[in-house]
């Protein structure tokens, strides 16, 4: 997989929805995207985009699980949270958050 450089955009010209937490990137507001393209003889290749805050969490999965991080479900995880359903759960059996 070949991942270009993360760029911020300051300013959305248009609404845009986030890849990590399925919410609306409003008009005006600032984001994350970057590119990305997968298999030598594919063109299975994508433009990633998302809050600052959703890119963090992503970011801490990618550190804490790679193969996670890389299959996402698009939209499953809540606003710049990460939970991980792990042996880590709480006693009252509750998700930890990281």
């Amino acid at each position: 997989m070949h991942i270009c450089p993360t760029v911020k955009v300051n300013s959305a010209r248009k609404n845009h929805t986030c890849t990590w937490c399925g919410q609306r990137i409003l008009k005006g507001s600032s984001y994350v995207k970057w590119f990305y393209a997968d298999g030598r003889y594919s063109l299975d290749n994508s433009e990633t985009k998302c809050h600052p805050e959703c890119k963090d969490a992503w970011d801490k999965l990618q550190a804490i699980d790679p193969w996670l991080a890389e299959n996402i479900e698009f939209g499953s995880w809540p606003r710049g949270r990460l939970y991980i359903n792990s042996p880590l759960s709480n006693d009252d059996g509750s998700e930890v958050v990281w």
